[in-house]
């Protein structure tokens, strides 16, 4: 009997030990059981990289591994995430986010079923943290599944899971589109042929707070200079002509 497929979930951080702990666990109670969980240590400072490692100690599951880097950025790290991989399927997940229970086990069905497929994508609920609370939960769903309604969208509807030949053909971009990395990423991936599935259905909760990265880009302006740079990209890479409707900023 054929084994069942590795799934190689990669999770960067930096310095997010008041979230992280509930990240992992939502991968460890995953009802898909045949996954690893690699945490790339973007230099996070000694306090909590202290806190990872004592929690990751104390859970005794031998398929997380912990990996360190010096600083690099997030790029760099899921770069380095996806190379340790030793799964033939990828699952991207953030450290202050969560993946819901059966997340794995939908990707994973869905690949089993068509072999050419390179990259699954699910809704999800985004969820906008203050300090007094969560003050909305939204359900986004994938309302894009073409190339031009993706330039269109400038958001990512879907966290992907994919195979691990998309990376390796693909890697993600570290120019000046890293702060809106993951848009780029599937524009990428779209423009260069890769088979795409869309499901509707919330398989992950995005979290957003004051101090978040996505945050953080958005008012310090660094989004606005990634969303310039992916233009220029695509202009370049794929000759794109772009109407009226298909790119604002």
């Amino acid at each position: 009997m054929k084994k069942e497929p590795l799934v190689s979930v990669v999770m960067p951080t930096y310095n997010s030990n008041e979230v992280i702990a509930n990240a992992i666990m939502s991968i460890v109670g995953q009802t898909y059981e045949r996954w690893e969980l690699i945490i790339v240590d973007d230099g996070s400072d000694e306090s909590s990289k202290r806190f990872l490692k004592a929690f990751v100690n104390n859970l005794s599951e031998k398929r997380i591994k912990l990996v360190e880097i010096e600083h690099s950025g997030v790029v760099a790290a899921r770069m380095e995430g996806y190379r340790k991989a030793k799964g033939e399927i990828i699952a991207v997940q953030d450290a202050d986010d969560l993946s819901m229970p059966d997340r794995l086990e939908v990707a994973v069905d869905a690949f089993k079923k068509d072999e050419d497929l390179g990259v699954f994508c699910h809704a999800l609920y985004v969820n906008m943290w203050l300090p007094i609370g969560c003050i909305y939960r939204e359900y986004r769903k994938n309302h894009f599944g073409d190339k031009r309604s993706l330039l269109r969208e400038q958001t990512i509807n879907g966290v992907p899971i994919f195979r691990k030949w998309v990376i390796e053909q693909c890697p993600l971009r570290d120019d000046e589109t890293r702060d809106a990395y993951d848009w780029q990423m599937l524009l990428d991936w779209s423009f260069s042929g890769f088979k795409f599935k869309f499901e509707d259905r919330a398989l992950y909760e995005y979290v957003r707070h004051s101090n978040s990265l996505s945050e953080r880009n958005e008012k310090e302006g660094r989004r606005h200079t990634a969303l310039l740079k992916i233009k220029q990209n695509m202009k370049e890479d794929y000759q794109m002509i772009f109407k009226p409707k298909d790119f604002t900023i």
